[in-house]
């Protein structure tokens, strides 16, 4: 048997959920060997304990932890630290996942008064950004269809969502809807929520799968008190570990995300569906679930929906439906997977 490939995957930011992914399909495969370089804060999110190819890491010192003989390193989350990844890509044939395109491609950065920085620091981050990825073998999207309307940008699409739970079909007189994600009313509309359910007539159980504080924790409190009895609430105050977050998806009739259109990312704005990726399409894959985005997002998937006025008589209509998940069967994407990685190794 042919020796395996030795590879790294890093992940010192805030996508362990990608980082789940990865790891899940490298385990089983036969060509690459992974050693994973991951901060304190991604190994509690994901409770996994230390072993000989997880290491925690800092930003600080990543690139000394680093063993020499690696054929590529993976960046997880190429949006930020780009001083640390520069030097890496400059030692290493590295590729990097970019989650925001416009921050990636604009030179806004150097320009926009939002970031509390001085001029001169702007100017040297741009400046580094440029270079760290101008150093990179491949720059990484994750939905293929974001790919494909941004080719110009030389992006390629890594396969990594895949189909973990087939969803099945339970008859039961409560509708389980899944909010999934951070409860951050800039990058989800809660106000609509809230509007939304208050006209339901049949009897459901909201889920906002996410810690609420702040002035969205204010709306929530209120809504609990203004909402019929027949919608039921769910909500939490304290942060939810990976396992919980699961759980709760798992056993969601119907992911439900009115994301906003659009949000920022270090000052710069980014388009949901455009230059953008939400999480919630990982989500929905993973565990089956069909899934209500808002109505000015393009449809690319069957089991993607574009919100309607009528969301209740929708909701009862799309669960009457079945989806075809084959595409993203485990196997199927990790050979897609390997096959990437070991083009871009050539």
């Amino acid at each position: 048997m042919e020796e395996k490939i030795k590879i790294a995957y890093i992940e010192i930011d805030c996508h362990s959920e990608i980082l789940f992914n990865f790891r899940s399909l490298m385990e089983e495969s036969e060509l690459f060997q992974v050693n994973y370089y991951i901060s304190k804060e991604v190994l509690d999110e994901l409770q996994l304990g230390f072993s000989e190819n997880l290491i925690c890491v800092t930003k600080g010192n990543i690139f000394t932890k680093l063993d020499k003989d690696f054929k590529l390193v993976i960046i997880g989350t190429g949006d930020k630290y780009f001083p640390v990844y520069k030097r890496i890509a400059k030692a290493y044939h590295t590729c990097a996942i970019i989650h925001n395109l416009n921050l990636a491609y604009t030179e806004n950065i150097f320009f926009n008064k939002e970031i509390k920085t001085s001029l001169i620091h702007r100017f040297g981050l741009m400046i580094t950004k440029n270079a760290f990825l101008k150093k990179l073998k491949r720059i990484y999207i994750l939905d293929e269809y974001l790919h494909r309307g941004h080719e110009f940008l030389k992006t390629r699409y890594l396969p990594l969502f895949f189909n973990y739970s087939r969803a099945e079909h339970k008859t039961r007189s409560c509708i389980k809807i899944v909010v999934p994600g951070t409860v951050e009313q800039k990058r989800r509309n809660y106000l609509h929520v809230f509007k939304k359910v208050k006209c339901f007539k049949g009897t459901i159980q909201l889920i906002l799968l996410g810690k609420a504080k702040g002035e969205e924790l204010t709306w929530i409190r209120k809504a609990e008190n203004e909402i019929p009895d027949n919608i039921k609430l769910v909500y939490f105050e304290k942060h939810i570990n990976q396992n919980k977050y699961d759980q709760v998806l798992s056993d969601a009739d119907l992911l439900w995300c009115p994301f906003q259109e659009t949000t920022t990312y270090n000052g710069v704005s980014e388009f949901y569906g455009v230059t953008k990726i939400t999480g919630c399409l990982g989500d929905a894959i993973r565990f089956g679930k069909p899934t209500i985005f808002p109505s000015l997002f393009q449809l690319k998937y069957d089991f993607v929906f574009q919100e309607e006025d009528d969301l209740e008589h929708q909701i009862q209509k799309i669960l009457k439906m079945s989806f075809n998940f084959e595409k993203f069967k485990k196997n199927s994407v990790l050979k897609k997977l390997e096959n990437e990685l070991l083009q871009c190794i050539k």
